[in-house]
């Protein structure tokens, strides 16, 4: 009996630990020019980024500082699971390459929510959210100083290209 509590310890721990874990360092971000102002579900915004390759859509590489204060937003932000159910408006489309991964993950930008109220009325705190579609994880970020960067950071990187 004492091997299988083992087992299931070890087990426990390490789901924990694999879900706990942040990404590692990201060698590098390409963002997508295509600013659409229309909702998606986490199923449509994954097929999305197929659309953005097939049809050849502009991509911007994200500077190495802008990569930095990504990387440390990450570390700050809580993290949850993801679960299919609709993503929002005004998303950013990037893809990322962490180090020690072989292929790019999807992952979307949120626009910034300033002011929202829950069903039962109560108001949310404004709130951002990074959403890692390969590994179905959501970021959320609710520092105010990270909300402003990540505004600044979408009319960035919108502004050359309009």
């Amino acid at each position: 009996m004492k091997p299988l509590y083992l087992f299931l310890l070890v087990c426990f721990t390490s789901c924990l630990t694999a879900y706990s874990q942040t990404p590692g360092d990201i060698d590098s971000i390409i963002v997508y020019a295509d600013f659409s102002k229309h909702g998606y579900t986490t199923a449509s915004a994954y097929s999305h980024f197929d659309e953005l390759r097939k049809n050849n859509i502009e991509r911007v590489i994200v500077s190495v500082e802008d990569k930095s204060k990504i990387e440390a937003i990450l570390g700050k932000a809580q993290k949850k699971k993801h679960y299919q159910t609709k993503v929002g408006q005004r998303n950013l489309f990037c893809e990322a390459v962490f180090s020690g991964s072989d292929h790019p993950h999807r992952v979307l930008i949120s626009g910034v929510i300033v002011s929202s109220t829950n069903m039962f009325g109560k108001k949310n705190k404004p709130s951002a959210v990074i959403t890692d579609l390969t590994e179905m994880r959501n970021y959320i970020i609710t520092a105010v100083k990270d909300l402003e960067w990540i505004s600044g950071f979408r009319e960035k990187i919108a502004k050359p290209l309009h």
